[in-house]
Parts: structure tokens; sequence; C-alpha cells
């Protein structure tokens, strides 16, 4: 029995004491000296072919590869581009609008870069207001992007 209480069936081999030669005398021992063994549990390899077949089955191929596109690369995004490696409330309620807000910047930093690309006639820079001071270039392209939608 494991920790879990489950009872794991092992069937383990070990090489032989005597070997033919000197070098395989070596093989089948260890760094330290030890007889090698190999433990092989036929209900985890089935299970584990079992899973191989059905991923590469062509329904499985189409599941998994829409999984890869799907959600890794949003939390990819996040933990790369956003700097986002954990949530910071507790709080299934809270955790769900953490995230959510997360993912709304995501969404809006795609439709920006988005905006950006096509280049619209919104997208005109200003570098000034009436009062004649300074405004960045980024800030008046959001508030133009803004008064778009």
């Amino acid at each position: 029995m494991d920790k879990y209480g489950f009872k794991r069936n092992f069937k383990v081999y070990v090489a032989d004491i005597f070997q033919a030669t000197k070098e395989l005398e070596n093989l089948a021992k260890t760094p330290k000296g030890y007889q090698r063994t190999k433990a092989i549990n036929y209900n985890w390899e089935f299970f584990k072919n079992s899973a191989t077949e059905d991923l590469s089955s062509e329904k499985g191929s189409k599941i998994y590869a829409r999984r890869r596109t799907d959600v890794e690369t949003i939390f990819g995004d996040m933990k790369g581009n956003f700097g986002v490696r954990r949530v910071h409330v507790r709080g299934e309620k809270a955790v769900r609008n953490e995230i959510g807000l997360i993912l709304l910047t995501i969404n809006i930093s795609k439709l920006w870069h988005l905006f950006k690309e096509i280049g619209g006639g919104f997208l005109k820079k200003r570098s000034e207001n009436k009062h004649k001071r300074k405004i960045p270039d980024q800030i008046s392209q959001k508030r133009d992007l803004i008064r778009y939608f």
C-alpha cells in the first residue's frame, strides 16, 4: 500500500549477479556497486498506453490541438507578458474577479495591438491639447480608441 491507500502491483526484475563478460558485469551494477533493478507496474503501463492511443487518434489529436492553442498560451501570456505568477486574494469569488480582470486586460491589449496593426484613421498623433500642454502619444491614442467605441 502506498501513502494514498492504493495497492500497487510491481514486477521487479533484478540483473543476474554473474554475467558472461566483465563488461556486462559492470553494466549490471549501479555506480555504487548494487545490482540493477527494474520495477514495472503493468496497470500503469496499460493506462499510459491507452492514453497514448486516445491522444494519437484523430478525435484525440483534434482535442489536444485545441487545448494547446486555447488554454496554455493564455497562461503563458499571463506569466510572461503580464507578470502574473499567483493570485493575491482569497476566496473563490475574489479569485474569479481577479482572474477576470487579468483576462480582461489581456483582451484589451490584444484589441489595442489589432487596432494598432490596422492603423485606422482614429489613431492620429496629437502632441498638444488646446491648452498647449504636451500629452503622451499613447494616452491620446487610447483616448481615441475609447471614443471609437
